[in-house]
């Protein structure tokens, strides 16, 4: 299974290979089009006489840079047939036809549904609330937007967002302590996304990342669970909580951010309990205090660490679900928080006997008994 999976990811680079080893020749062109017809460049170094209009290299550099452009405008055309022509076993003159129509009936359709749906206007603009531009835009937060709502001024608020950003991929590199933890909590995290976006809490094309995203992470964890053939570096880690904490970020921009800070809640509390177990015992480092790290030198198999956490996660799913059609947006996160403490404590003392409900009905009532004993002698 695993091997069939690596031949299809193979498959997958070597089809994206077609179509970016004709980038850096776009580039060139582009590149060295534009900037030897650029105005301001000709006069600043008084080439008018070499490269002004009207001479042929200026002719030619023009025709330069309308390539380039001509193949970065038509980028997503060029991947569509590239890919399909790598991936396609037999017949691929067929794939390429294909995947051209598919292109353009995507196009066509994704238009038709923009129009229906009032995103765009009947002159042709673009409605207000759209936003313009590819999914790379929205990392650019909008000025009415206030994580903390209203509650600090404007720099105060997109303070607290770069803080809050940089600590959650930081640290994210805390969960690599043993295999496959930090890809488990990834392919978690972004499920939940997804989820979120069937469920209508998400725009469509955050949902088809996060569909992508999921693929990519569920790869990686087939290769990172233990014993993993792929281990992660913490550069790695720290790039993979960057794009998890832009994620948050934009889910709570369409009004969801509670959904994923229960998603991200076992990731959260987990590095919570490392640096409150740091501050107390001040021994070690900050992944010798985390939780599943505790588990598995007390004994405990990486493996079953890492069933009992996506045991965890699948609640975590299922509480960040309800939380789309919940009155308000700190009851489940507060519920959500309680109960993976609850887990963390029961994790965190699975060497001691557990008691069933009878046994401990028997101790509370012998106890009781003993109290009264007490009581009668005390009282003759």
């Amino acid at each position: 299974m695993k091997d069939k999976i690596f031949g299809v990811l193979q498959r997958v680079g070597r089809s994206f290979m077609l179509p970016i080893a004709i980038l850096p020749v776009a580039g060139l062109l582009l590149g060295l089009g534009s900037s030897f017809t650029n105005t301001t460049t000709i006069e600043t170094y008084g080439l008018q006489w070499l490269l002004g209009d009207k001479t042929i290299l200026h002719a030619l550099l023009v025709i330069m840079n309308a390539v380039g452009s001509a193949i970065f405008d038509n980028l997503p055309l060029i991947f569509a047939v590239g890919v399909a022509i790598g991936m396609a076993k037999k017949e691929k003159e067929v794939s390429a036809l294909s995947a051209v129509i598919a292109y353009f009936v995507m196009n066509v359709s994704i238009n038709a549904m923009l129009k229906i749906s009032g995103k765009i206007l009947a002159d042709g603009s673009i409605a207000k609330d759209v936003l313009d531009g590819t999914m790379l835009c929205t990392a650019f937060l909008p000025a009415d937007f206030m994580l903390f709502q209203n509650h600090l001024p404007f720099w105060g608020d997109r303070f607290c967002i770069v803080l809050l950003w940089t600590l959650f991929a930081w640290c994210f590199r805390y969960l690599n302590g043993i295999d496959g933890i930090a890809s488990l909590q990834a392919s978690g995290f972004v499920c939940g996304l997804l989820i979120l976006s069937v469920l209508g809490g998400l725009p469509l094309l955050y949902g088809n990342f996060a569909a992508a995203l999921l693929g990519a992470l569920t790869a990686l964890l087939v290769y990172n669970w233990y014993p993993a053939k792929l281990l992660l570096k913490d550069g790695a880690c720290v790039s993979l909580g960057f794009l998890l904490g832009w994620l948050t970020i934009l889910t709570a921009r369409e009004g969801t951010g509670s959904c994923a800070l229960i998603y991200a809640m076992y990731y959260i509390l987990e590095i919570c309990w490392a640096v409150g177990r740091k501050l107390i015992a001040n021994d070690g480092s900050l992944v010798s205090n985390t939780l599943y790290y505790r588990l598995n030198a007390s004994g405990l198999s990486p493996a079953e660490i890492g069933q009992n956490v996506a045991k965890l996660l699948t609640v975590l799913l299922v509480l960040g679900s309800f939380q789309v059609y919940a009155p308000n947006n700190y009851s489940l996160p507060l519920a959500a928080a309680l109960v993976t403490l609850w887990f963390m404590s029961k994790l965190n003392n699975w060497q001691e006997p557990q008691q069933s409900l009878k046994d401990i009905n028997r101790e509370v009532i012998r106890d009781i008994k003993d109290n009264v004993e007490d009581i009668k002698k005390i009282i003759r």
